[in-house]
């Protein structure tokens, strides 16, 4: 019978192994296993896990939206609650200006004559232009209304490009 190394561990058709070759006496020990992949069967494959994903989340959604609110929304929410609770909240505003303007609105229709006839007026006709008072209304962004071009915003309400010399204005 041929010698053959005991070292037939390696191969492939391990049932028939030892119907190859006889075991030997005493079966000297295996090298020690070298582990690859020691957290194949911990799940860690789709790692940050969303026990860790969801807290970050939170935390981070807390601090962007409280960054977003006292950065840029706080100021405008109180120019609005001062706008609203100075001249519309109440039936008399603070402004003198929004007291003259509601005194040249017409009254609100309450019969069917009175619809009829303020269904066919004009824009212009219900709205009047605006009384020569001095806008004291309060909630205003008054940064906007610094250097402020009349004749520039008209220009930019009727939509024609001044950059463009095909098309003069």
């Amino acid at each position: 019978m041929p010698v053959v190394s005991h070292r037939t561990d390696f191969c492939l058709v391990h049932r028939l192994k030892w119907k190859i070759i006889p075991p030997p006496a005493v079966i000297p020990p295996k090298p020690t296993r070298i582990i690859r992949f020691g957290t194949y069967r911990q799940r860690l494959e789709r790692f940050p896990r969303p026990g860790i994903v969801f807290p970050i989340a939170m935390v981070g959604a807390f601090i962007i939206s409280n960054g977003v609110y006292f950065l840029y929304a706080k100021e405008h929410r109180e120019r609005y609650r001062l706008f609203y609770f100075s001249n519309m909240a109440s039936d008399e505003p603070d402004s003198y200006f929004m007291r003259a303007w509601q005194q040249q609105l017409p009254d609100f229709p309450t019969t069917k004559e009175t619809w009829d006839d303020m269904s066919f007026r004009r824009d212009f006709e219900v709205f009047r232009p605006p009384p020569l008072i001095p806008y004291d209304v309060k909630g205003i962004n008054k940064k906007k209304l610094k250097n402020l071009d009349l004749a520039k915003e008209q220009l930019k309400e009727r939509v024609i490009f001044d950059w463009n010399f095909l098309c003069p204005h």
